[in-house]
């Protein structure tokens, strides 16, 4: 059981308990602490009826129901489960951007069917770096076209419950369907996480697991006691206490839920960090404004570096935008080539303007001046 998300469902007020999963969950959670020990198993009738399962004999898969859930009981819930991705993208010109997205659990795939299979080398090979060419290539914003790109992704915010999804059931081609791969794997106790120069440490406290083949089997499940720090094993309505050394070599571990255990540590010191720099301009911020950005101010230096970016890639598509309008058109009634009706020499100044890359280059340049003037200025009166 995760206290973290079942005390947030206790708390929840008559309002919040109009929906039914909400409703039937915090039932739940009230008979079980209710429970003493020896007394007979709680009901999940409720759950599974907000859930809208109706073949109870019917195997499901005990992931897609854990996100289905997390998803139903809405963000404010499911927080403690929530993490922030980074993707990372560098195209063939070197040109760098990054995006962030939620997520909620890491599929971790096994690429081995022989021997025992290390749940890091697992988490290292999601998180490897790809080379994305040919049809697979992904568009620049700065190239403004597709090119071949590298793409890798960090973790960039921790959530506070990591759960590790093991793709067990996977597509057999010889045979067209999915087959479940039964290849045994030591679950570490203990999962020390490194991105972005900062390190979490992550300690296990449940398994599910799953006996069988894809056709139908049987789901069970490892927790370690908060109280006791002893490990059960919750079989249908059978509770007995197990030893942690059951969890080597399991073959039949499906979701693995790791808590933190201690605190995200910076590696290095932030005062050695390298000085910040636009989106854009690519030249140094002001030394003040930019310890002041990190020490202090960092949402709005992104706020306004992304201002920054917005306002050059608008100044390049009017420029864009001028030299097309005043390019010759061919007119059909007339059968000749024509020109829009402006004044010759204006036309030809912005002529001169969209085709002169040095003029373009200019207004760019005192654009960025200004966006970094606004944004030193931004975060020393911040303080």
């Amino acid at each position: 059981m995760t206290p973290a998300f079942r005390d947030k469902v206790l708390l929840l007020s008559p309002s919040d308990t109009r929906e039914k999963l909400k409703s039937a969950l915090k039932e739940l959670f009230e008979e079980l602490r209710k429970q003493d020990r020896g007394d007979r198993s709680v009901s999940t009738k409720g759950v599974i009826q907000a859930l809208g399962i109706e073949r109870v004999y019917e195997q499901q898969d005990a992931v897609e129901y854990f996100l289905d859930i997390l998803e139903k009981v809405g963000p404010d819930l499911a927080e403690v489960f929530r993490g922030t991705m980074r993707n990372h993208r560098t195209c063939s010109e070197n040109h760098k951007s990054h995006d962030d997205s939620s997520f909620k659990s890491l599929q971790i795939a096994l690429n081995s069917r022989d021997g025992t299979y290390r749940l890091e080398d697992g988490i290292q090979s999601y998180f490897a770096s790809t080379e994305l060419v040919g049809d697979d290539q992904m568009y620049c914003e700065d190239c403004d076209e597709k090119r071949d790109t590298i793409w890798s992704c960090d973790i960039h915010e921790y959530p506070a419950i990591l759960p590790l999804h093991l793709k067990r059931f996977v597509y057999d081609r010889w045979s067209r369907g999915f087959v479940k791969n039964d290849c045994p794997m030591d679950v570490p106790l203990q999962l020390p996480l490194r991105f972005q120069e900062q390190e979490q440490q992550y300690s296990l406290y449940a398994v599910i697991n799953h006996r069988g083949s894809r056709h139908g089997g049987h789901y069970t499940a490892h927790i370690r006691s908060s109280e006791e720090n002893k490990w059960y094993c919750f079989d249908d309505s059978r509770v007995t206490q197990v030893d942690e050394s059951k969890l080597k070599g399991s073959s039949e571990a499906y979701l693995l839920l790791y808590q933190k255990t201690s605190s995200v540590a910076q590696v290095e010191d932030v005062k050695e960090e390298p000085r910040m720099h636009t989106a854009e301009a690519g030249d140094a911020v002001d030394a003040g404004g930019a310890e002041c950005g990190r020490a202090h101010n960092k949402p709005q230096l992104e706020d306004l570096n992304l201002r920054v970016k917005e306002h050059v890639s608008k100044l390049r598509k009017t420029l864009h935008q001028k030299h097309k309008d005043n390019r010759p058109y061919y007119d059909k009634k007339t059968q000749k080539i024509k020109h829009k009706k402006t004044h010759k020499s204006e036309r030809a100044r912005k002529r001169q303007l969209c085709s002169n890359p040095r003029e373009t280059e200019k207004r760019e340049k005192s654009t960025r001046g200004a966006a970094r003037g606004l944004l030193s200025t931004k975060c020393c009166s911040a303080l």
